[in-house]
């Protein structure tokens, strides 16, 4: 009976080998599959980045005119800043901006002239804390009312310039009002 055992090796290795063929076929199909689907994730993502790429340039450039925008608008008030101290410091006349805190925020050129102290020593500094312009601090016991009340204030005094001479001055006094009525400084 030997051969009948040769016969169902035979027909076992037959039934096998179409096993294995099989199952190559379908981990040939798995491996298609799978390497599909890789190439598929691969042309999404290079697809998205590509996408993300232009998003960002589209964001870079608008930062980047944003940022001109700015650079020229700096410029523009720089410009204008410098076009309203040379006509401020033209006028043979004190114009200032002090704000709600008596504190100088602008003054011209004539401040120097009158006290001998330059205008960026002026800027930041209270009525009261610069020698020389006492009586303009005497000024502000009757700024303090009007200026809360918005109300425009007109004074008449003297006061002494750094050469130790008297000068009569007539002082209007603005205020300068945001759009809710909050008296914020004055001119």
């Amino acid at each position: 009976n030997r051969s009948g055992n040769i016969a169902t090796i035979a027909e076992f290795y037959v039934d096998a080998s179409d096993s294995f063929d099989q199952l190559d076929r379908n981990q040939a199909r798995m491996m298609l599959g799978t390497v599909g689907i890789m190439l598929g994730l691969y042309l999404l993502l290079f697809l998205l980045v590509r996408h993300a790429g232009r998003i960002l340039k589209n964001q870079h450039d608008t930062i980047q005119e944003e940022m001109r925008d700015q650079a020229r608008m700096a410029q523009a008030l720089l410009d204008s800043e410098h076009r309203l101290r040379l006509i401020t410091d033209a006028l043979p006349v004190l114009i200032a901006y002090i704000d709600r805190d008596l504190r100088f925020r602008f003054v011209n050129r004539a401040y120097q002239d009158w006290f001998g102290l330059p205008p960026w020593e002026l800027a930041g500094k209270g009525l009261d804390e610069i020698p020389g312009i006492e009586e303009l601090a005497h000024l502000a016991v009757h700024i303090g009312p009007d200026m809360t009340a918005g109300q425009e204030l007109c004074l008449e005094s003297q006061v002494k310039t750094h050469d130790g001479k008297r000068r009569d001055v007539q002082a209007t006094f603005l205020p300068h009002m945001n759009p809710e009525g909050d008296v914020l400084g004055f001119f």
